[in-house]
Parts: structure tokens; C-alpha cells; sequence
């Protein structure tokens, strides 16, 4: 059972459905407003709320949802499983996939007791270089980091890696005198 490290109060199951978060769903308690009909609350926690929300909207809840997090569903009745990213990476999740074994922290010294890590030199020259590891690489080989508005759905020894948020960005300014006029304001 991949949960029995895990301390209970940080798990959290709905109808075959587990859930860990690490972070904050900001807006839990207009969500179990909202769901008051259908969804009890029983702890007060943030998390709670996510293995029903996930139970009734499939990965679509993640639009329901605001906050910072790194998420972890356990979903027993369809045999999958899903590492997940807020929108802006704030919180990170860092996965390797060894042996058909999918292997995971919040943190790469998580990983550091359950799974070989060896230093990947292109990638501290990289970070050397440019002052940071940029997402997806990590310091270590075969580690990586999911990115921001990221998933990855875990499957029969298998990953797939997919967006789930995408920003929506407008360009506004149509020249660079309006720029140039419209800087101060921007800037402020």
C-alpha cells in the first residue's frame, strides 16, 4: 500500500479515491459550501474536499480549485494514479520512473532513502551556468522536476506527462510608443 508511510492526517479518501496534497486550497471552504448537499465535512482541512471533488468532476476539478500544491491521487477503482502542480509550480513534486515503479517527493531528499541518486553533470553545468535548474531537469540523473500546471498520470508502469493549466496571455499593447507611454502604468 503505497499510503502506509504517509501520516493519516495528511491522507484524505472518498469512494476508492486517496489523496495527498502538500500546499493549500485557498478556496476549500466556498467548495464545501458549494457542495454541502452532497459532501460532509468532518476535519476542517483544506484536502479534504479533493478526492470528492475528484470523485464527481474527473481531473476537471482542478479547475475548481485555487491554491499552491503538490498532489498525489490515488484513484483504486480505475488503477491510476497522478502526480499533479498548481498552475504556477509554486510547490514541487519530483518523480522518477524506475523498473516500471513510479517514485516521488515534494522534496529530492524524499527520494534520496528509496532510490540510487547519481549527479547528471550536463544538468549542475546547466544550473552553473544559468544560476537555477531549470523544470524539468534536476541535479540527478532520471529525477525530474513536474513543471508548473503539469501532470503526470501513472498507469501500468507507465507515465504520461500532460498540461493541465495552460495561462491564457493577451497581448494588449499593439506598438512600442504605447508602451512607451502606457511603461508607468504597467510598471506600477
Amino acid at each position: 500500500d503505497w499510503s502506509s508511510d504517509v501520516c493519516s492526517s495528511d491522507l484524505f479518501s472518498y469512494e476508492g479515491v486517496d489523496v495527498f496534497v502538500n500546499g493549500e486550497i485557498y478556496n476549500h471552504i466556498e467548495l464545501k459550501q458549494q457542495h454541502r448537499g452532497e459532501f460532509q465535512s468532518t476535519s476542517g482541512s483544506d484536502t479534504e474536499i479533493v478526492p470528492f471533488l475528484y470523485c464527481k468532476y474527473g481531473l476537471n476539478f482542478l479547475d475548481t480549485i485555487n491554491g499552491m500544491f503538490a498532489m498525489v491521487i490515488v484513484d483504486k477503482n480505475r488503477g491510476r494514479s497522478y502526480l499533479i502542480v498548481d498552475r504556477y509550480g509554486v510547490r514541487p513534486m519530483y518523480y522518477s520512473l524506475r523498473d516500471r515503479v513510479l517514485f516521488f517527493s515534494s522534496e529530492l531528499k524524499g527520494l534520496a532513502p528509496l532510490i540510487d541518486m547519481q549527479v547528471e553533470p550536463s544538468h549542475v553545468r546547466i544550473a552553473a551556468n544559468i544560476s537555477l535548474c531549470p523544470t524539468p531537469l534536476t541535479p540527478f540523473r532520471g529525477i525530474e522536476r513536474l513543471g508548473a500546471g503539469r501532470i503526470v498520470e501513472f498507469k501500468d508502469g507507465v507515465i504520461e506527462k500532460r498540461r493541465w493549466y495552460t495561462p491564457r496571455i493577451e497581448g494588449r499593447i499593439t506598438n512600442e510608443n504605447e508602451a512607451k507611454e502606457r511603461f508607468y502604468e504597467l510598471f506600477d
